[in-house]
């Protein structure tokens, strides 16, 4: 019965990372990655790994203009963020999607969709963005 929001995150180029360096190291960089989101957000949120290199966050009690300060916050996080790779420095970024319950999808499939619909916007629109309907961030 409260509004909620939710992040969909991809993680821009990470095919490259396992083409590279190949799958094992593509792993750790996942879990290194899982680490620096949930340092970053609140008690309450709840990330999820949703496919090869993609994450929901669900923000519960979190209306749209909070849920985008935390999806740049994840974002910069990431950006700022030396990752290690067979002992060499990468750097990654996030393409990001929001979604908000329930302006813009009533059943979590609808919501998942919006929000998967606005990470390709991201993606779209340059990557390493922050994108929901009525901006890009």
């Amino acid at each position: 019965s409260h509004p909620f929001s939710l992040l969909f995150i991809d993680i821009d180029f990470f095919k490259n990372v396992n083409d590279q360096f190949g799958h094992v190291h593509g792993s750790q960089l996942l879990i290194d990655m899982a680490a620096i989101l949930r340092r970053e957000l609140r008690g309450a949120d709840q990330i999820y790994r949703y496919g090869g290199d993609e994450f929901i966050v669900m923000l519960p009690k979190t209306p749209l203009e909070e849920a985008k300060k935390i999806a740049l916050r994840l974002s910069a996080a990431v950006k700022d963020h030396e990752f290690v790779v067979q002992e060499k420095p990468y750097k990654l970024s996030l393409s990001v999607g929001i979604a908000d319950y329930p302006t813009d999808a009533k059943t979590a499939k609808d919501l998942i969709d919006f929000a998967d619909k606005m990470m390709y916007m991201s993606k779209k629109s340059g990557r390493g963005k922050v994108f929901h309907a009525t901006e890009v961030l």
